[in-house]
């Protein structure tokens, strides 16, 4: 077994929920710090709607993929508010955060 410490110190920018909105050093966007519990239920979700695709649930197909779209949309909505609340735009926008 291999055992790795590494400490960097990075920025909160924001609220810390279920993910937090972190600056690294040297990186020109913001991170997201998510919850492990978190990513497990969009895993979950994902694996769903991907069994459904295989099968005749089109409407509980369309229902998971669009509670991960909510999902991640909030996420970005709130990358995106942190961003501009540092003063710069989001990734996507030609330039970095603050």
């Amino acid at each position: 077994m291999v055992s790795l410490s590494m400490e960097t110190a990075v920025t909160l920018m924001g609220p810390a929920t279920n993910f937090a909105v972190v600056r690294l050093p040297g990186r020109l966007f913001p991170g997201l710090v998510v919850q492990g519990d978190t990513l497990h239920a969009m895993v979950m979700r994902l694996d769903r709607a991907i069994g459904l695709a295989h099968g005749p649930g089109d409407a509980t197909l369309v229902a998971e993929l669009e509670d991960v779209l909510r999902l991640l949309a909030g996420m970005e909505g709130r990358y995106r508010a942190v961003c501009e609340e540092a003063g710069g735009p989001a990734p996507g926008e030609n330039t970095a955060c603050a």
